[in-house]
């Protein structure tokens, strides 16, 4: 089957990834948030957005430097281990739950319009859809984001501006803010909360050579989105906390905000475009980043080849339609959102060290494409980031592991357990058809070789 070579432009690509942040960030979490921080919500937006860009950037390096759809899963397998890899996709595959943490809140939303409507039921219907919207294709999916995203600006704009007048001052003042309800260890959580959201940005990584001129733009989009996007939220928090009192808005979606000083077809815009659209936006991404991911995986051979076809549009269709099933069981089993996350968000933060370690092992494996790199970084920051991070992370991961009820974190224990036994089931079953799984997924694809003969020949223009 020949592939189609339509991809993400420049453009599409930050607003799918400005969609993905927004989308899941703001009107989603602000209210648990302000929960855990109280008024220090503002502030904890601001460090979260510098926390993301800083523990990012070691991803961002690799990905400039061989971009790679299948993302993180691909620099972990060839740079440091096979194994390490399929851990990365055992935590993707809980991170696709987040599909159903979108799905959701867009029926948080839904069902303030529409009385009467079941809240699960509206989230599995919306999820089915964007898969469908997602079988046709990258360039489907980016054009439907511009639009959206340009809908949601207007909604937030019209929500900050709004808001503004009806800010009370002794909700914001300096004491307040910088003394948060739930003193450092509420505001720690909060931060942890929202650089999770934040980190809608990096679904280039996952998308990689679907991207046009992917070593430029994975970079600068995500610095791009994230940058805009933090302005955004630092914005909406301060209006958020600014216009009610915190009972009224402590774990409460932001539409109950918007209600104090939103009436009318003002209140009816920011509903649908803003709550509805902004989770659309992120579930659209979502689509795209785990049905890539494993398909990679597939194509490797981790899962049985069934799932590494891709259709006519060049969308592996058989992992879309496989996370998106996953994500209605969990809809359809009526969860609460907010357990839904924790799930999602703390694998990630705990087993943070095996995501850092390709951008130490980039110079020696690839040195020429790294030091070619559109973005890069010398030997002593990288190290200093890559540390650092890899701290920080595990801080945010425990502060949100304390939170988890028991039959949570067992069960996620329990998924590691049954998903490693899989791992030794499938080495041995390929091994006895004469496949060397291990050998495979070490094996550096082709377009990583040609791009670091290339390099070879222009490393001197810096």
């Amino acid at each position: 089957m020949k592939e189609t070579k339509k991809k993400l432009s420049l453009s599409m690509a930050i607003a799918l990834a400005m969609g993905a942040i927004i989308g899941s960030g703001i009107f989603v979490f602000t209210g648990y948030a302000i929960g855990l921080a109280g008024t220090g919500v503002p502030l904890a937006f601001i460090i979260a957005a510098c926390l993301t860009i800083y523990m990012t950037l070691p991803s961002m390096q690799v990905g400039s430097a061989i971009p790679a759809t299948g993302g993180s899963y691909m620099y972990v397998s060839r740079f440091v281990h096979p194994f390490l890899g399929y851990i990365q996709i055992l935590n993707t595959l809980i991170g696709s739950l987040n599909i159903a943490v979108m799905s959701l809140a867009f029926s948080a939303y839904f069902v303030k319009l529409v009385p009467g409507a079941d809240l699960y039921i509206s989230a599995a219907v919306i999820a089915v859809v964007f898969a469908g919207i997602g079988t046709f294709g990258v360039r489907m999916s980016g054009r439907l984001q511009q639009i959206i995203v340009a809908i949601l600006v207007l909604a937030l704009g019209i929500y900050i501006f709004g808001g503004f007048s009806h800010i009370d001052p002794t909700h914001v003042t300096p004491a307040k803010v910088f003394q948060p309800l739930g003193g450092f260890a509420g505001l720690w959580a909060a931060i942890a909360i929202v650089r999770y959201t934040l980190q809608g940005g990096t679904i280039v990584l996952a998308l990689g050579n679907e991207i046009e001129n992917p070593g430029r733009n994975i970079p600068l989009t995500f610095f791009l989105a994230t940058f805009i996007t933090a302005i955004i939220y630092a914005l909406v928090g301060y209006v958020t906390v600014g216009v009610g009192p915190y009972e009224l808005i402590a774990n409460k979606p932001l539409a109950d905000a918007a209600q104090l000083f939103l009436q009318g077809p003002w209140m009816t815009f920011f509903l649908l475009g803003g709550g509805i659209l902004a989770t659309l936006t992120t579930l659209n991404g979502s689509f795209l980043i785990y049905s890539n991911v494993h398909w990679a995986a597939a194509r490797d051979g981790i899962w049985p080849k069934f799932f590494a076809k891709r259709n006519p549009h060049n969308v592996p269709h058989r992992t879309l339609w496989t996370v998106t099933l996953v994500s209605l069981l969990i809809i359809l089993a009526r969860i609460e959102l907010g357990r839904i996350f924790m799930i999602v968000a703390v694998p990630g933060l705990l087993l943070s060290a095996i995501y850092y370690l390709p951008s130490l092992l980039l110079p020696e494996k690839l040195p020429n494409c790294h030091k070619n790199a559109y973005f890069k970084m010398n030997k002593t920051t990288n190290y200093i980031v890559c540390i650092t991070s890899v701290g920080l992370s595990m801080w945010l991961g425990w502060s949100l592991f304390k939170r988890m009820q028991p039959q949570d974190y067992k069960a996620m224990l329990i998924f590691f357990v049954i998903g490693i036994v899989y791992w030794f089931i499938r080495i041995n079953f390929l091994k006895k058809q004469g496949t060397d799984l291990i050998a495979d997924m070490k094996a550096y694809p082709d377009i990583w070789l040609e791009k670091e003969a290339a390099a070879n020949t222009t490393i001197g223009v810096d």
